[in-house]
């Protein structure tokens, strides 16, 4: 997921010294934000005296989230400030070079930054069905080794990684012909 960090003033508008007594986040979506730093606890915030309180937007699913920073004074007075930011995945996808690809062969395959525990296909840009089904951990990574199909095209590929989200990752491979295997002749059969 691709996030960003905010700062937010808070701005003490009335006419007397007042503290802030808390700040925390609140409304749609507060678990996609995390509050980095403030300068404003424990201090008396003077009539138009400001204090700054550091978001970061860490989101935990694609699309429009959203939260309040919600400032509370000693008073119980509050103001809030709305957060907001689209999230989409940046997934990565690899494929292990450990293994040669070859039709019916194995390979080792690695993905990151797909969405938690969401089940990823994998198969080929060419519009065939995908060959292969992992699963992304609570990080939304995997590594797994997959069994190509036994009837595919020789020559450079190119496979993807699909999952909820939108997120899709490439990466290109070079399938090499199955290695054939010698047979000892025996005299007198066929020579």
């Amino acid at each position: 997921m691709v996030g960003g960090k905010v700062a937010i003033d808070v701005e003490n508008i009335g006419f007397v010294p007042t503290s802030i007594s808390r700040i925390e986040l609140g409304g749609a979506e507060p678990g996609d934000f995390v509050i980095l730093e403030e300068s404003c606890l424990d201090r008396a915030l003077n009539p138009d005296g400001t204090c700054t309180v550091e978001v970061e937007f860490r989101p935990t699913a694609a699309g429009y989230r959203s939260a309040l920073v919600i400032a509370t004074t000693a008073r119980g007075q509050y103001s809030a400030a709305v957060l907001g930011g689209f999230a989409r995945y940046e997934p990565t996808f690899a494929v292990d070079d450990e293994l040669t690809p070859r039709p019916g062969g194995a390979i080792g395959v690695v993905g990151d930054g797909f969405p938690a525990g969401s089940k990823v296909s994998i198969g080929f840009d060419d519009g065939s069905p995908p060959f292969a089904t992992v699963k992304a951990d609570e990080a939304g990574s995997f590594l797994q080794v997959v069994d190509l199909p036994v009837r595919i095209r020789i020559g450079e590929r190119r496979i993807v990684a699909t999952s909820s989200g939108n997120a899709v990752a490439a990466a290109t491979i070079d399938v090499e012909r199955r290695q054939t295997v010698e047979q000892p002749q025996l005299p007198g059969f066929g020579w």
